[in-house]
């Protein structure tokens, strides 16, 4: 899986985890204020002494020096004009422009980001724009970019990692430029000074060697080619049996054992659905409150997706653990008794294979992803159904 997505995954169910401490329980580990005109920071009398999250339904201007780790959310535009220190994420669903030193940035923006003074450590961005670092910027760590367009006119002293469609570089790159890209543009004081490792599928790409010393792996089309998907193959089954038999480890064998017996196919499939139904809904109620009520929006948004990522990174685990129980427990009697491991092994081979079949892969992922939502609200039921009755002997 790419880096990216472990990052984003990360941070949903960090952020998941304190908004349901902060909501439910009321405790103060969370600072949240939202408001309906545009929100300046310096007119924020907060001490921003605990961790923090400005949401406005207009503009933002950050216009007040802060070191502490925060959120600012806005359906508008963010300008950061006062020097920040610490962690801050910024999400905008239209531009983001940094005109003030910083010391680390996450950017999630629909729009452009606009980079016009120094980074002083990494800067992460994740946009549906062009991605502008300034004649007057400056990334004193590494600039990791997922994006359509990256144009860099300023100083990158770290790596420049990521993907994006369309690259230009006009400035010198301390580090190495390491990308999946199909356009790469180099003006005329470009220079990249440990080299250029790129993937492309554009076969009329090449790189001036006065540039940087360069390798490019040329990809004939968007697919991966068969090495690469072997590799991805082996690498997911290798993975989901490590976190299988760390589950035997740490799990009671027979305790696993019980679950399976509980579960029925038509149950797991119908709460499957409902469960999966459920987090959509609420995914889409939180869309609509999100204009409404900002805080339980966002709440519901993030859930949502939190719940889709957990699930889709967890799917194969969860039903290939059941999967191997199912057929050690048929050949429990039997004389013929299979090796849970090359079980494990087949299992996990088996969902990657079927998950990777051109155009029906799709849809058995989605039916895998239903049925791992199936079993784990169908335990839940059983184990509310079935609470644990103290036997008391008569004297």
């Amino acid at each position: 899986m790419k880096k990216s997505k472990l990052i984003i995954a990360f941070v949903m169910v960090l952020f998941t985890f304190v908004l349901i401490c902060n909501q439910v329980f009321a405790v103060e580990i969370f600072d949240s204020k939202t408001t309906d005109g545009i929100y300046k920071l310096s007119e924020d009398e907060s001490s921003f002494d605990i961790p923090f999250m400005r949401l406005s339904q207009q503009r933002m201007e950050i216009d007040k020096t802060i070191s502490q780790l925060g959120l600012f959310f806005s359906p508008s535009s963010i300008d950061v004009n006062s020097s920040l220190t610490g962690l801050q994420m910024y999400y905008s669903n239209d531009t983001v422009r940094i005109n003030s030193e910083i010391s680390n940035a996450i950017i999630f923006c629909a729009g452009n980001v606009v980079v016009n003074a120094n980074v002083k450590n990494t800067l992460f961005v994740y946009g549906n724009g062009t991605v502008t670092i300034g004649e007057n910027g400056n990334v004193e760590g590494n600039l990791i970019c997922y994006s359509p367009k990256l144009e860099v006119n300023g100083k990158i002293s770290g790596n420049i990692l990521g993907t994006v469609n369309d690259v230009t570089i006009n400035n010198v790159v301390n580090g190495k430029l390491n990308m999946n890209v199909t356009q790469l543009n180099f003006g005329e004081n470009a220079k990249v000074n440990n080299g250029i490792n790129i993937n492309t599928n554009n076969e009329t790409l090449t790189i001036d060697e006065s540039i940087a010393t360069s390798n490019i792996d040329y990809i004939k089309s968007d697919s991966e080619s068969f090495s690469q998907y072997l590799i991805r193959i082996t690498s997911n089954t290798l993975t989901s049996i490590i976190i299988f038999l760390l589950i035997l480890i740490f799990v009671k064998n027979d305790r696993i054992t019980k679950l399976c017996d509980r579960l029925k196919g038509n149950s797991v499939l119908k709460n499957g659905v409902l469960g999966t139904v459920g987090i959509l809904v609420i995914l889409s109620f939180g869309i609509i409150l999100l204009m409404v009520l900002l805080n339980l929006g966002i709440a519901a948004i993030v859930f949502s997706v939190a719940s889709i990522i957990i699930f889709a990174l967890l799917k194969n685990i969860i039903v290939g653990t059941f999967l191997v129980k199912l057929v050690e427990k048929k050949y429990s009697e039997s004389k013929i008794r299979p090796n849970i491991i090359l079980t494990s092994i087949a299992t996990f081979l088996l969902l990657e294979i079927l998950q990777n079949i051109p155009y029906i892969g799709t849809v058995i992922s989605i039916i895998i992803f239903v049925i791992s939502v199936g079993i784990i609200i169908s335990i839940l039921k059983k184990q509310e159904n079935n609470p644990v009755v103290e036997v008391v002997e008569a004297k």
